[in-house]
């Protein structure tokens, strides 16, 4: 979803939420019973740089990938104990996709 935060729909908001936030929370909260249960397994989440840097015409997307992280961390706290790894898998950290702007940070420059 791109356009600007007051300029978005609320039902497109909440489409992103849903997808991107409510999404990952539901199906995390399925496995880990079964992961506990097994004694360990990996979750992987797919952040992106928007998560880290928001860019006008992207506010909710990006707040979207910032709550990957969070939500992220805060679990990967939460379940280590059971033997239950959290992950990211961020390949865009370090190679831009091929319509990313000209400013798009690059890992190593």
């Amino acid at each position: 979803m791109s356009g600007c935060i007051e300029e978005a729909s609320m039902a497109e908001v909440r489409e992103q939420f849903e997808t991107n936030v409510y999404g990952l929370v539901r199906l995390s909260r399925l496995v880990l019973p079964g992961m506990r249960a097994h004694g360990g397994g990996t979750i992987v989440n797919i952040p992106s740089i928007f998560g880290r840097y928001a860019v006008p015409g992207s506010g909710f997307y990006n707040a979207t990938k910032h709550a990957v992280e969070a939500l992220s961390d805060a679990l990967r706290n939460e379940v280590a104990d059971f033997g239950v790894r959290v992950v990211w898998s961020s390949q865009d950290r370090c190679a831009p996709p091929a319509s990313a702007p000209p400013t798009w940070p690059i890992c190593g420059r």
